[in-house]
């Protein structure tokens, strides 16, 4: 992330001029001491990173957060059905923030194909089979896959996915990787390629499943245990911090989105055994697991995700 003489040059800030320290000579360090004052100026160096970039880029992430309830009025009052608030929701701005990001492009959306499309697919299936959730209001005929997975679910996913890393990218995480992806890829198209073999076999062999909980147990498998996984696996604070940052604004963002398509009875939820209880807010009812799965997690666990699979990280 940085050079050695990077590190080194970073010491303070003082009247909005940059004052460098000399090196060191390295005989003159105590056992111990060299390796200390290198990792104190690496963790300097990435912290000022960190707040140097977000003050950089405050206004125009004030006027994303800005967006929320300006996009989600729009949604309100044109009555609009899903695929119309993907678009206002995701597809709009990410097109905005792949305009202004210089890098990484490709690689974010093969990643949200990747994980957008078998996720998507895995996910909708169980939950519309299992009666969990419906999409209710779309304004093409909603052709669904094995009699469950609807197209639109699909899109959903793939551009959240993207509208979330192209977000980090641009906001948080401005390094160059040249490498597509590194020794970790194998491993999730692996993953994301069973998923998908899974329901075409239960389509076919399994004539009733009902599981419940569906969504609890779902949500822990792909979402609380791969987040401590990756985050063991970064060993990074500043990682971590950068996937918080980002994570709070698609909070706000989801919560809004909720709350709006629910109104518009957008999708709704079924079976309440499928879920451990469900929020009433803003006259409207929603479970807990989607509180804590998508409008609070997916998008930090989704960051660390591609971090893991983004930073040269050994196995």
């Amino acid at each position: 992330m940085y050079s050695a003489k990077e590190k080194l040059e970073i010491v303070s800030v003082r009247g909005g001029a940059a004052h460098f320290a000399r090196q060191p000579h390295p005989s003159r360090a105590p056992r111990g001491e060299g390796m200390q004052f290198e990792l104190s100026l690496k963790y300097t160096a990435c912290k000022f990173d960190i707040i140097n970039y977000m003050h950089k880029n405050r206004k125009e992430l004030f006027l994303f957060y800005l967006f929320i309830p300006i996009a989600s009025l729009i949604v309100y009052l044109l009555k609009a059905e899903l695929y119309l608030t993907i678009l206002i929701y995701f597809i709009l701005p990410s097109i905005y923030l792949s305009f202004k990001l210089k890098v990484n492009k490709l690689k974010i959306f093969l990643f949200s194909l990747y994980v957008g499309i078998p996720f998507g697919v895995f996910i909708d299936f169980f939950m519309t089979k299992t009666n969990g959730w419906e999409v209710v209001r779309t304004f093409v005929p909603n052709y669904k896959i094995f009699g469950y997975v609807t197209i639109v679910n699909i899109i959903w996913m793939t551009a959240y996915v993207y509208f979330v890393l192209v977000f980090y990218e641009y906001f948080f995480e401005k390094h160059k990787k040249e490498k597509m992806f590194n020794n970790w890829t194998k491993y999730l198209i692996a993953f994301t390629t069973l998923l998908l073999t899974l329901v075409p076999f239960i389509y076919y062999y399994i004539d009733y499943l009902f599981l419940g909980y569906f969504y609890l147990i779902i949500g822990l498998f792909i979402s609380i245990i791969p987040s401590i996984f990756f985050a063991i696996k970064l060993h990074s604070h500043i990682l971590i911090k950068k996937a918080l940052f980002t994570g709070l604004f698609f909070m706000f963002l989801s919560f809004a989105y909720e709350i709006v398509a629910l109104k518009l009875n957008i999708w709704r939820f079924i079976d309440p055994r499928q879920f451990i209880g469900h929020i009433n807010i803003f006259s409207v009812s929603f479970p807990v697991e989607e509180l804590l799965f998508w409008i609070i997690l997916s998008s930090f666990c989704g960051i660390l995700m591609y971090d893991v699979f983004d930073e040269d990280i050994k196995g």
